[in-house]
């Protein structure tokens, strides 16, 4: 009977409601104990040995894992998600194993988060909770979502969700992606693409929602557009929140000051947990 590997802990928690279907297929599940968010690169390599294809989340899938299963008959690695930053695609190419990913789920759940955090940044409705809850009535000054431009960096599924979010609050959404969306595209979700400068001109907000690569690395760090990027930031300090690099160092979540809301990362980081200095990380409103 095969065996399919289940490291990622979302889909063990809700395992029983698709047991069936294994049974059904004739397929042993192996459900190894994940302490943490994700398995580490040696967990993952002591139970891996022996399964034919592992569904991963966020596990880290070095070489020496691939080894490990390729010895031991591995076939597949299919990743519960979009982002497989935390396999080693190019060696599993190498030794002939398969790397899938599950492209458009949790576009909407990811794009809910960005503009929740949005909300927090420009109407300060955490700080409100947190004074309610410790006996106070603090009054936040915000500032109003409609009439502004949110600029999205990275026009996929996520980017685009974010963007008939921000429509829906008002927004007038532009954005920059290296591929030409068509017109039916663009007028479906009522969003104007622009040259990456452009967005950053015109936006009082960027959310960033496009992958990792080597050329999009530290994108708003360079010049001449870390001075954009300063200028939607304000005079904040700046941060290291995204750790994939793609924000850079101006901040993805930076202070509404100067009239400008800010930036902000839409999706989850893989891997391991941010380092404790970012965990810390809080939202300031002036």
């Amino acid at each position: 009977m095969p065996k399919a590997l289940l490291s990622c802990l979302h889909l063990q928690r809700n395992f029983n409601d698709f047991r069936h279907i294994y049974d059904e297929a004739g397929v042993e599940p192996v459900l190894p104990d994940v302490p943490g968010q994700q398995l580490a690169a040696d967990e993952m390599r002591r139970h891996i040995a022996g399964v034919d294809c592992v569904i991963a989340g966020d596990d880290e899938i070095d070489a020496a894992v691939l080894d490990a299963g390729k010895a031991s008959g591995l076939k597949a690695v299919i990743k519960w998600g979009i982002g497989t930053d935390s396999i080693d695609k190019a060696h599993a190419a190498r030794i002939g194993i398969p790397v899938f990913n599950t492209p458009g789920v949790f576009a909407n759940e990811v794009a809910d988060l960005g503009l929740s955090l949005f909300l927090n940044l420009t109407r300060g409705t955490h700080l409100m909770h947190n004074s309610v809850a410790e006996g106070g009535w603090r009054k936040i000054e915000g500032r109003s979502l409609t009439g502004m431009t949110a600029g999205v960096l990275g026009l996929g599924s996520i980017g685009l969700a974010i963007a008939d979010r921000a429509r829906a609050f008002g927004m007038h959404p532009v954005g920059f992606d290296v591929r030409q969306l068509s017109d039916e595209e663009l007028g479906r979700h009522a969003i104007e693409q622009l040259p990456f400068d452009d967005v950053l001109a015109r936006a009082d907000v960027i959310f960033v929602a496009c992958n990792l690569t080597p050329e999009n690395r530290h994108m708003l760090s360079r010049e001449p557009r870390q001075d954009a990027a300063r200028r939607l930031c304000g005079e904040c300090r700046p941060r290291t929140s995204d750790r994939r690099g793609r924000a850079g160092r101006c901040a993805p979540i930076g202070p509404y000051r100067r009239g400008r809301a800010g930036c902000l990362r839409a999706g989850a980081s893989p891997g391991r947990q941010p380092p404790a200095k970012v965990r810390k990380l809080r939202v300031f409103h002036p």
